[in-house]
C-alpha cells in the first residue's frame, strides 16, 4: 500500500483485495501471482473489504494520482454496495487527488454509477482490454458513464485492435504494454505501432509501458556474430516455426508471433532487456488536467 512501481500512477490504494478471472487477459494476472506468494494460503478469489484502509487518502496531503484496487476489481460481483459507497465517499472527500479505477467489469460499473447519480470530478475511470473482442464489448459501455476522464489499458496486448471511432468518441488516454511474468505471451510490435498511430491521429495521449518479457530483436548484450550465424541457420528456423524453443547460444526463448502482416520471430529476454522503446522513442504521455 502506498508508493507504486506502476509508471502511470503515484500510489496504490487497496480498500478491497481479491478477484476472479473474466477473460484471457487474466490468465497470468500479476496480482494473483503476488497473492499466491504472500497471502499465506488465502486464495486470490477470496474478495475481502479492508475498512481500516478507507481513510488512507485523507492523510496524503500532496495531490497524487491514486490507482484504486490494484489487487482486485472494484466491481467484482462479490463487492457489496455498502463497501462501494464507503470507498466513493472517501474519494469525494479528497478533491485534491485523482483516483484512477480500472475494471474489466464495466457493465457492473455502469449499473453502480446509474444508482448513485453523482459526478466525481476527481475520478478517472478505465477499462482493461486485451484484444478486439474485449475492446468492442467494454469500451462503448465505458463511454456511456459520466466521469472526469475515461481511459483504456490495452495490457496485456494479446492481439491487434482497431479502435475506430472509439478514440474520438470520448477516450482521454490509452495505456498499453506487453505481458510480464513467467508464462508471458509475446506482443507483436505492429500491434503497438498501429495503436500508437491511431492515438496520434485522434490526438489521444498514448502511454507505452513496454514490451513485457518478449522482444522483436536480440538485445545488444546477447548479440554477437556467432549468435547471429546460429540463429539464422535454416534448420533452426524450421524448429522455430513449430513453436517455442530454447536457443542455447542466444540464451533466450524463441517463438513466432502472429502479426498484422504475417509472423515475426520473437525472443524471450525479460522485461528489463525488452525495454519500452517504440521505433526508437519512449511514449509516456498523460491526459491534460484542467
Amino acid at each position: 500500500m502506498g508508493k507504486s512501481n506502476i509508471e502511470w500512477t503515484d500510489v496504490v490504494w487497496n480498500p478491497v483485495t481479491g478477484c476472479d478471472p473474466v477473460s484471457s487477459g487474466c490468465d497470468n494476472c500479476y496480482s494473483a501471482t503476488f497473492a499466491k506468494r504472500f497471502w499465506k494460503g488465502r486464495p486470490f478469489s477470496d474478495v475481502q473489504f479492508h475498512p481500516e484502509r478507507l481513510e488512507l487518502p485523507l492523510h496524503w496531503k500532496n495531490p497524487r494520482r491514486i490507482f484504486v484496487d490494484s489487487m482486485g476489481d472494484l466491481f467484482h460481483p462479490k463487492m457489496q454496495t455498502e463497501w462501494l459507497d464507503k470507498i466513493f465517499w472517501n474519494i469525494g472527500l479528497c478533491p485534491h487527488h485523482k483516483f484512477l479505477i480500472l475494471t474489466k467489469r464495466i457493465l457492473e460499473a455502469q449499473v453502480y454509477f446509474k444508482s448513485i447519480k453523482y459526478f466525481y470530478s476527481n475520478l478517472w475511470l478505465g477499462v482493461s482490454v486485451e484484444n478486439q473482442q474485449t475492446a468492442d464489448e467494454r469500451i462503448p459501455i465505458l463511454l456511456s458513464i459520466p466521469t472526469a476522464k475515461r481511459f483504456v489499458s490495452y495490457e496485456p496486448a494479446l492481439g491487434p485492435i482497431d479502435f475506430g471511432e472509439l478514440l474520438i468518441d470520448g477516450l482521454d488516454w490509452l495505456i498499453c504494454g506487453g505481458e510480464t511474468g513467467r508464462n508471458a505471451r509475446p506482443c507483436h510490435q505492429n500491434w503497438i505501432r498501429s495503436v500508437r498511430d491511431q492515438c496520434v491521429e485522434a490526438d489521444t495521449p498514448f502511454f507505452f509501458k513496454g514490451w513485457g518479457e518478449w522482444s522483436h530483436e536480440i538485445p545488444n548484450d546477447l548479440y554477437d556474430e556467432r549468435s547471429a550465424k546460429v540463429a539464422n541457420l535454416a534448420w533452426r528456423k524450421k524448429w522455430i516455426e513449430k513453436g517455442l524453443m530454447w536457443n542455447a547460444v542466444l540464451k533466450c526463448w524463441q517463438k513466432p508471433c502472429d502479426a498484422l502482416d504475417g509472423s515475426q520471430e520473437m525472443f524471450k529476454v525479460g522485461k528489463s532487456r525488452s525495454g519500452c522503446l517504440l521505433d526508437g522513442k519512449e511514449w509516456k504521455q498523460f491526459p491534460k488536467e484542467r
